[in-house]
């Protein structure tokens, strides 16, 4: 059994039995083990690690990574056997030298975590498929497992509730906050200002969904 995350592409959630909002990108269930997974393409590897400057580094790669062991951990709590992998799609950026990424390299194997590297998003799709196939047979009754709030900072809270909106994804989340500074800002913004950010189509979506005004019951 394949559960991935609501913000993947949703080419990927073709292989997935259930979409939901995870902490991590993919959870793969078996009798034998559980893979908890995440993926980041080659240029999200490096807008995760490379700052303004050259020589500055961001450590947000390093801090999910950090959430997937905290998920692993959880799952190892109530008994089970659990594999975190780190999925890195696509060729190799130019921004960063050979040394540099077996040094990204030797920091995930630090971190006790196996390093998966495909050429394509369709490489990722066979990818889970044979993760899913190694995981065992699939179980019946999907394991329960708290998730606690306290995993995200506010900070990546802002960006799950931006990404919680269709059409928007880590990279736009990210450019929404760094344009209008909070969500408050985000929400009392203008259709025109949202469109120089997100385009005509999502920004107009948007603002239905800030100012849509809903009734008492969701039946």
């Amino acid at each position: 059994m394949i559960i991935v995350d609501v913000h993947e592409p949703e080419f990927l959630k073709g292989v997935a039995d259930k979409v939901q909002d995870l902490v991590i990108d993919y959870w793969i269930i078996g009798n034998r083990c559980h893979y908890v997974v995440e993926r980041k393409t080659f240029s999200d590897l490096i807008s995760s690690l490379l700052g303004r400057a050259e020589t500055k580094v961001r450590e947000r790669i390093f801090e999910q990574l950090e959430r997937l062991k905290e998920f692993k951990e959880k799952l190892e709590s109530q008994g089970k056997k659990v594999c975190p992998i780190l999925i890195i799609e696509g060729e190799l950026d130019s921004r960063i030298t050979l040394e540099q990424w077996f040094g990204i390299q030797a920091k995930v194997a630090e971190m006790e975590i196996g390093l998966i590297r495909t050429e394509s998003i369709n490489e990722t799709m066979i990818c889970l498929k044979t993760l899913e196939k190694r995981a065992g047979k699939d179980l019946v009754d999907l394991p329960k497992i708290p998730i606690s709030k306290s995993l995200r900072d506010l900070k990546t809270e802002a960006l799950h509730v931006l990404m919680a909106i269709s059409g928007i994804g880590e990279k736009k989340a990210i450019k929404l906050l760094e344009r209008f500074g909070s969500l408050k800002n985000v929400f009392n913004s203008s259709e025109s200002d949202l469109k120089r950010v997100v385009g005509e189509k999502l920004a107009k979506h948007m603002k239905e969904l800030f100012e849509q005004r809903f009734s008492s019951g969701f039946d």
